[in-house]
């Protein structure tokens, strides 16, 4: 099974968003799948 997904959805932001934003929202995504994280 294929899923086309790219990036910038999995980070939920624009593709013509800004670095900072790309920045936050890699910075949130990994807090949320951080293993020590609840």
């Amino acid at each position: 099974m294929v899923v086309d997904k790219t990036l910038y959805d999995v980070l939920n932001v624009e593709p013509n968003a800004s670095q900072e934003t790309i920045s936050k929202a890699v910075k949130r995504k990994s807090l949320e799948h951080h293993p020590d994280r609840g």
